[in-house]
């Protein structure tokens, strides 16, 4: 993901910190070892920190610059528009769409000297959101084009039949995931899974992963059981459900879980488990926790109308 800071903002915080402690450069200068000349371009924005700087002006100042270093960098700003595209994908809605386009080319034109974004980034996302709109019209092979498009500014080589040989960025990530729901919905779920499994596969998963990555995880995860679910294979859509039940509550993450929890209900119907009914109910109680009311009718209604199980 590119990554760009504001060395400006930066430069005036840690002089705010500096004086808050009423120290001067000088002072500042003996007790880190810096010199003062340093401290003075950290100060006016004229250079980035280094890594072992960060770390002995946190000793100094008594705060976590590293930590408040990320709050000045584009990415921070980047991963909301993200965080906000990931919402757009879970609920589509036209109005959405067209603000976070609106939003997005404000923040281009606002970084488009300091810090700049790159060209191809800003360019990226708006292809995204493109072909997000295609998609929702029911222009699946439209839309295809359209990620595919946008993955060729950060990948030229990119194409569908050797996306394994990439490592990809957070954006590219989602612009894989979106790639796989069209072909799910172009009901070509064999090759929408074989790219949600080797997406699955791609992401570090430890206690160091982001939150926004965590929440991919659990996305391609849900998505891949409901494709074996409707491929008929009932132990694989059970064996994926599990494993997003087991990695939301390991992550202490609600996120989908009610789906989830829906999912393995319904694979559990099939392989005639009589746990079933249990763990429907789990998934509508869920539901009404989140103050999901509308949904949790809609899971009632059609749990009695397809499987003939009565929920409360």
């Amino acid at each position: 993901m590119f990554e760009s800071f504001n060395f400006k903002d930066f430069g005036d915080y840690a002089k705010k910190l500096r004086l808050g402690l009423k120290l001067s450069q000088g002072n500042v200068a003996r007790m880190s070892g810096l010199s003062v000349d340093t401290l003075r371009r950290i100060e006016q924005g004229k250079v980035i920190a280094r890594f072992d700087t960060l770390i002995i002006l946190s000793e100094v100042y008594k705060t976590d610059l590293i930590d408040a270093y990320k709050n000045y960098s584009s990415s921070s700003i980047l991963m909301r528009y993200y965080a906000r595209l990931d919402k757009l994908i879970a609920m589509y809605n036209e109005e959405t769409l067209i603000n976070l386009r609106k939003d997005y080319e404000q923040f281009g034109k606002l970084h488009d000297n300091e810090p700049p974004i790159a060209y191809n980034s800003k360019k990226q996302f708006l292809l995204i959101l493109d072909g997000l709109s295609e998609y929702y019209k029911g222009n699946l092979k439209k839309s295809r084009s359209l990620y595919v498009e946008s993955m060729h500014l950060s990948n030229p080589l990119f194409s569908l039949q050797n996306y394994i040989d990439f490592q990809y960025t957070v954006l590219e990530k989602r612009i894989l995931l979106l790639i796989a729901l069209s072909f799910s919905d172009d009901h070509d779920l064999l090759f929408a899974n074989h790219l949600l499994e080797h997406l699955l596969d791609s992401l570090s998963l430890n206690q160091y992963t982001s939150f926004n990555e965590k929440i991919l995880a659990i996305k391609i995860i849900a998505n891949i059981s409901y494709n074996y679910h409707t491929l008929y294979e009932d132990e694989k859509a059970l064996d994926y459900a599990n494993r997003g039940i087991d990695f939301c509550i390991n992550n202490h993450i609600t996120y989908a879980l009610a789906n989830l929890l829906a999912r393995k209900g319904v694979a559990q119907h099939f392989l005639k488990d009589p746990n079933c009914k249990d763990t429907l109910q789990q998934a509508v109680n869920l539901m009404i926790i989140e103050n999901n009311h509308a949904l949790a009718k809609k899971y009632i209604e059609i749990t009695k109308e397809k499987y003939g199980i009565q929920l409360q």
